[in-house]
């Protein structure tokens, strides 16, 4: 894939703050302005990372999330995916293997919405059935998610951060005697 430490960390500060200028990510990383915009442009490019804003259903009225497996008739599939991309609750929706044809997360306002919810999902043609699962916390979600390093691990939890999602630092190693003295902080 052609990438290395330096777009990982070019990552990490974005997902702190999207908003960070290049000149800002530069400073923190010690490397030239451009060196940095290069590297965002070729990421977009290759569409590695996406610029964008993340939504926090909360703060909308969304209280309430579901996961919903479904089994549907393998004829219609492509149907029922299309028709439950429509839906404006739908915030994931993936074909899946195993017992389940289709995965998605709905996002309600409550948990009486949910019964509505399914309700709707019963008129759609080719939906045989369908097992859901309330989902009381989300822990960590899609736009946290860093790829990993094949070796070892360059990324450390935050100590402290008002955000409620997770923040990651790069992991520093401090070699002092001759031994190495790493954050206690290290996922």
């Amino acid at each position: 894939m052609g990438f290395d430490l330096l777009d990982r960390r070019i990552i990490c500060i974005l997902q702190q703050d999207g908003r960070a200028s290049c000149a800002e990510i530069a400073r923190q990383l010690g490397v030239p302005e451009r060196t940095v915009r290069n590297r965002i442009k070729r990421m977009i490019r290759r569409k590695a990372i996406f610029p964008t804003v993340v939504v926090n259903p909360r703060q909308f009225g969304y209280q309430t999330a579901v996961d919903i497996f479904c089994e549907v008739d393998l004829a219609q599939i492509e149907t029922v995916g299309n028709a439950l991309s429509q839906l404006p609750e739908v915030n994931y929706l993936a074909y899946s293997t195993g017992d389940q044809d289709i995965s998605i997360q709905a996002l309600l306002e409550s948990s009486e919405a949910v019964y509505p919810f399914l309700q709707k999902l019963s008129n759609i043609p080719g939906i045989r059935r369908t097992k859901t699962v309330l989902v009381p916390r989300i822990l960590k979600s899609v736009h946290e998610w860093i790829p990993p390093n094949r070796h070892s691990s360059p990324f450390v939890k935050a100590k402290t951060s008002s955000n409620p999602f997770r923040v990651y630092h790069l992991r520093e190693t401090r070699v002092k005697g001759g031994s190495s003295d790493e954050d206690p902080h290290i996922l």
